[in-house]
């Protein structure tokens, strides 16, 4: 080992004492709100790299018509995110509103990212899987605004594959954009990687200040003044060179003619310890997070079609977010047999009925009759408006999420009435007085009773 490394190695541990005396680099404590979080200078390393690199691919694109667009998209969602990454030794932890204020110009990215979808202009038309692709891409980007129970990393991970999907089929079906799709893959698991590191947990701010205060077209904190923090470390405690030992090769020969009993006194490990597979067949690799819902049989193509005066059907929507509106309070919707998509109903409507769906996700605004949930798998719904009824059946994992107060609470002063038979792992979660919303989960277990000649149930409660 040379003294270099050793001298680094001495810095490095004289670092990590220092931040383990001020209460650990997660619990922030006495964080200097100048000084840049670790995890935003790996990140912004990556969008130096790998991001600049996929900027480069899209500059390369083949005929694709608007690159200037898609490159200001681009780069305007992202260096948003790093102004906001920044903040995390600098501001207290924010509200939802001031967050969706802050990174306004990811979401307007976002925005554009679900008009390419549905554009008009025939040009961009052949380049749908792209398009898919991208929107996929910002979707993960909302990973910053993640706390518990919904992890940063699952979100970003769920967009990942997403992505990867999209890009595979680049690959097989067009080999011009097939660079194009190598540098966005490469760029999205490189973000993987840096939140996977650094943002479990989602990001822990630990400074003082509002960031609604803070300027959001300041650029972030330079690198160079934690580079600076670290030479003058290194400079107040040098570390002290060791003598290299010398190795006699006489008295090495001397416990080598030994024979067995050199290692007599070494400690002997038992054949049951030992790893009986080949290390070369051993990974090391974990697969955490959501897996996407698969289909025994192939699916036919998606199809809308209006069954009986009123009533919209959707059958056999597997990717992507669908927008569904033009509707009246006359109209209700049905959706079934759908895969890993996502709708959102942005008129008032009558009803929506959910059908032998899996992983599905759908939000809502105000419904004048009900919700109804039949068959289903990880299906959730976002209400935003008000619900009078939602009814659950027969039904695995389901989740219902009231986004606003103004949701649960009806007109009359009443909540949303809630009827399930037949579910399991069933949440429902209701917004409280601290802006945050708490998940409560649906009995699944009761205990019967019989007094007096009349029947009694009441729910199971377990004990921590």
């Amino acid at each position: 080992m040379t003294d270099a490394v050793l001298e680094r190695l001495e810095a490095v541990c004289s670092r990590l004492e220092r931040i383990a005396a001020k209460g650990g680099a997660g619990a922030g404590a006495d964080a200097d709100p100048e000084v840049p979080p670790e995890g935003y200078l790996e990140f912004k390393a990556v969008w130096d790299k790998e991001g600049k690199d996929f900027l480069q691919a899209c500059n390369d694109l083949p005929n694709y018509p608007a690159k200037e667009d898609l490159i200001k998209m681009i780069n305007d969602a992202f260096e948003t995110i790093m102004k906001y990454m920044a903040l995390q030794n600098k501001c207290k932890k924010p509200k939802m509103d001031d967050t969706v204020k802050f990174c306004q110009p990811m979401l307007d990215a976002m925005n554009k990212s679900q008009d390419l979808l549905k554009t008009r202009d025939k040009a961009l038309w052949k380049f749908d899987l792209c398009h898919r692709a991208i929107s996929e891409m910002f979707q993960g980007c909302t990973w910053v605004s993640f706390y518990p129970p919904n992890l940063p990393v699952t979100h970003l991970k769920g967009a990942v594959e997403g992505s990867d999907f999209q890009l595979t089929k680049i690959m097989m079906k067009e080999p011009k954009n097939k660079p194009w799709a190598q540098a966005m893959k490469k760029f999205m698991h490189a973000q993987l990687k840096v939140v996977e590191t650094h943002y479990k947990m989602g990001i822990e701010f630990c400074g003082k200040e509002d960031i609604g205060g803070v300027d959001a077209s300041a650029p972030p904190p330079a690198q160079k003044e934690e580079k600076k923090e670290e030479e003058l470390e290194s400079k107040e405690k040098v570390p002290t060179k060791k003598p290299k030992k010398k190795v006699d090769g006489q008295a090495m020969l001397a416990q080598l003619q030994q024979g067995l009993k050199a290692t007599s006194g070494l400690k002997k490990v038992d054949k049951s310890k030992k790893n009986k597979y080949n290390r070369a067949n051993i990974k090391g690799t974990v697969s955490v997070g959501p897996k996407k819902a698969k289909s025994k049989k192939k699916l036919p193509d998606p199809k809308k079609y209006k069954q009986g005066p009123f009533t919209w059907f959707y059958q056999y929507y597997q990717e992507g977010l669908t927008e569904i509106e033009g509707l009246s309070l006359r109209n209700g919707i049905y959706i079934c047999n759908s895969l890993n998509c996502n709708f959102r109903v942005t008129d008032k409507i009558k009803s929506v009925v959910i059908d032998s769906c899996q992983r599905v996700q759908i939000e809502v605004n105000d419904i004048v009759s009900s919700i109804e949930l039949v068959n289903c798998k990880n299906v959730t719904v976002w209400c935003k408006g008000k619900v009078p009824n939602i009814n659950l059946d027969k039904s695995e994992s389901p989740r219902v999420i009231f986004v606003t107060k103004d949701a649960w609470e009806l007109e009359d002063g009443s909540n949303p009435q809630i009827v399930y038979s037949n579910c399991s792992a069933a949440n429902i979660e209701i917004p409280d007085d601290s802006d945050d919303r708490k998940e409560v989960a649906l009995a699944e277990q009761f205990v019967f009773s019989y007094k007096e000649g009349k029947a009694e149930f009441v729910a199971m409660e377990h004990g921590d």
